[in-house]
């Protein structure tokens, strides 16, 4: 097994040295398409952990990591953990658990884990045994939340923070709190005081109708104007994915009237450090919860062992799938090459993100008559007379007439499902998540005004058709 995982968390570094390593989504985007070049990889960056888990071997993932990021590999080597083969396996499939985080059983990990592998096949940066095996561990994180459900403990950082906020003021009945950042911790958070009796402002930096989510309950401000909704608040929580700080001591020391709590559950910060120790204030941040899971965690030895029997399980299932796999690479022949005229022929493409917006793309160069199907697209990328667009859920009446179809959707069971549709009425499927489930390979195209050429592997390596599909286009244009 050639997997490799480096890992730094909240019990190897605290908030500041984490906040190195909390990624943006743009950086994400970049760091793997790095690491891409060299091995297929999935990137994993929260407030609490970053991890990146690559599959060769003779991978470095650290090395990896701190290059395409832009970090000095020393300064942060003493903070990461390496696992490989078996030890990595196991070590995301904890996490998946809940058994790694720092409120122990906490659920927003699986969003987390979810979100890292589709970016990762979106980028086209990982390969098949990378997304099944996420993919499994995700399966396990659901099946540890549904048979085996704490009782009494904190589910999230977001609860474990109100709780200490309830605890100071000794209820949060008729108190007032301002909630900075809109994202899934902001909105738990608010949740949760609104839940507590606690009124509660949410800032918004923007409004689209219809996109914009607030808590039930909530009154909003704008960003801008926040300085005089903390004048009226007892509580700030701040929960931000900026770089930027959205308190500062100074800003603080100009309220009139001032909050007397406030929970900074964001990494790298959005509070200034100088608040900590004034008078009169409580502020607690990522690095207060420390051993907090592990402490107030409720499982019991044989709910803890019915945790590790199902990691345990999807782990042996992963490895049956990889054992087979390697042996279908060597068994089976290799995928035949075959070149048809897509002019004016019906192509359906359900899902319009990036791989279904890229092949609808590839499809129509070749002159291909092209259906897109998604219920919340912009089809405003693809603007072309061979286009039609239809902002719906799929029907299995939409591949009539088809003669091929792409699975693009960010949902497995939808992708699944067209792929089932497909081969009962022998319309050829490329289904974007799930090679084994495709009746054609979508291959990596390099033309010039004399030659079309197609990649696809054996393996589902992505970085590595990529690479030589790079390779192949530099030697056309030499031709």
């Amino acid at each position: 097994m050639n997997v490799s995982a480096c890992v730094i968390d909240w019990k190897s570094a605290n908030a500041e040295t984490r906040g190195a390593f909390a990624f943006t989504a743009s950086a994400i985007e970049e760091i793997c398409s790095r690491v891409r070049t060299a091995y297929p990889c999935v990137l994993l960056s929260t407030c609490n952990r970053c991890e990146l888990y690559v599959n060769g071997a003779d991978a470095d993932p650290l090395t990896l990591l701190c290059e395409s990021a832009g970090l000095d590999l020393h300064a942060y080597a003493s903070y990461f953990r390496v696992y490989r083969g078996d030890d990595a396996v196991t070590w995301l499939f904890r996490v998946a658990c809940g058994l790694e985080s720092q409120i122990v059983g906490e659920g927003q990990i699986l969003t987390q884990l979810k979100s890292a592998a589709a970016t990762a096949r979106e980028l086209e940066c990982s390969d098949s045994v990378l997304q099944t095996l996420f993919r499994l561990a995700i399966t396990a994180g659901k099946a540890v939340r549904t048979r085996v459900r704490p009782e009494g403990a904190p589910t999230s950082i977001a609860e474990s923070a109100v709780r200490r906020a309830e605890s100071h003021f000794g209820t949060l009945s008729g108190r007032s709190a301002v909630v900075i950042g809109n994202g899934a911790t902001g909105r738990l958070c608010a949740e949760l005081l609104r839940a507590r009796g606690c009124s509660v402002t949410v800032t918004l930096r923007s409004y689209k109708h219809g996109e914009t989510v607030v808590p039930k309950g909530c009154a909003t401000v704008a960003y801008g104007e926040r300085f005089g909704a903390l004048e009226l608040a007892d509580i700030l929580f701040s929960a931000t994915s900026g770089a930027h700080l959205t308190l500062a001591l100074e800003q603080y020391a100009a309220l009139r009237v001032k909050p007397q709590f406030i929970a900074d559950l964001a990494v790298p910060f959005d509070t200034d450090r100088r608040l900590k120790p004034l008078p009169g204030l409580t502020l607690i941040d990522m690095d207060d919860f420390d051993d907090e899971g592990l402490a107030r965690q409720v499982y019991s030895p044989a709910a803890l062992e019915e945790i590790e029997s199902i990691a345990e399980q999807h782990i042996k299932e992963f490895k049956r799938w990889l054992s087979n796999r390697n042996l279908r690479l060597f068994a089976d022949p290799p995928r035949f090459p075959l070149f048809i005229d897509l002019r004016g022929r019906k192509c359906v493409v359900i899902g319009c993100g990036k791989i279904g917006t890229r092949r609808a793309r590839a499809l129509l160069d070749y002159g291909a008559s092209v259906t897109i199907i998604d219920p919340a697209a912009d089809f405003a990328a693809i603007d072309h007379a061979g286009v039609t667009s239809e902002r719906r859920e799929f029907e299995p009446s939409d591949l009539d007439g088809a003669f091929l179809a792409i699975a693009a959707t960010n949902v497995r069971e939808v992708n699944r499902a067209i792929a089932e549709q497909c081969r009962r009425r022998g319309v050829f499927v490329s289904v974007a998540d799930s090679a084994d489930e495709c009746t054609f390979w979508f291959p990596a195209l390099c033309s010039n005004e004399r030659l079309s050429v197609g990649l696809v592997s054996r393996d589902g390596a992505h970085s590595y058709v990529a690479d030589s599909a790079r390779r192949v286009r530099a030697l056309m244009e030499e031709l």
